[in-house]
């Protein structure tokens, strides 16, 4: 059951903030058929060529699709007893907008072969990523610029789960914005037992964050 749930290719879905995001990067791709690609992920993707390159990185592939990992497994507590039960538990993270009861149906569909209860454990509606079109974003976008004038300002959403969910869920504008300078290899460690910031981060952040809070209530 849980060969079949794991094996499952979800659908791509390039939703118009994931576009956005991409054609932001596009702005700044040397070659030009690849930043013609990202302009256009959906239609690119029908390229195995690109769809290789795509998906290699792990991130964008989460932003197109649904995702599905297998974080916890239990049986016996004793190597020579065979349990009565087993269990699993996946993390799934769902795209904004997305149906959360009938992606559970479709996990109960591919298991039920096996007489497998499939339970919900943490369950709450998605919803979709603020617009950028507001004054706080543009504070978001001054400051940035005060700071690095040529860098492009892209907006991926995150897979996480944060507390923006309960302002969006009521109307409330929310960014995740988190102003640091950080190698591949320190995002790869987040969560991890070296996960790490540089004191010039924090400082860095912490003006960034400060000026855009002075910026946006003088407004």
């Amino acid at each position: 059951a849980l060969s079949r749930v794991l094996a499952l290719n979800t659908p791509i879905k390039v939703l118009p903030e994931a576009q956005r995001f991409f054609s932001g990067l596009a702005d700044s791709e040397p070659d030009p058929k690849r930043a013609a690609e990202l302009r256009d992920v959906q239609g690119a993707l029908k390229d195995p060529a690109f769809a290789t390159w795509f998906f290699s990185h792990r991130t964008w592939n989460a932003m197109v699709r649904n995702t599905i990992a297998l974080t916890q497994l239990e049986g016996s507590t004793k190597t020579n007893v065979i349990p009565a039960q087993a269990q699993a538990t996946l993390d799934c993270r769902l795209l904004p907008g997305e149906d959360l009861h009938a992606f559970i149906a479709s996990i109960r569909a591919l298991v039920k072969p096996d007489n497998v209860e499939v339970t919900s454990l943490e369950a709450e509606p998605s919803v979709r990523p603020s617009s950028t079109n507001t004054e706080l974003f543009r504070c978001v976008e001054d400051v940035i610029h005060q700071s690095f004038p040529t860098v492009p300002i892209v907006t991926p959403y995150s897979r996480a789960a944060n507390d923006s969910r309960f302002f969006q869920a009521r109307g409330i504008v929310c960014y995740g914005f988190t102003p640091f300078v950080m190698t591949q290899a320190e995002l790869d460690a987040q969560h991890g037992n070296d996960e790490r910031l540089s004191v010039e981060n924090i400082r860095r952040g912490t003006r960034m964050i400060y000026e855009i809070s002075k910026r946006f209530a003088g407004r």
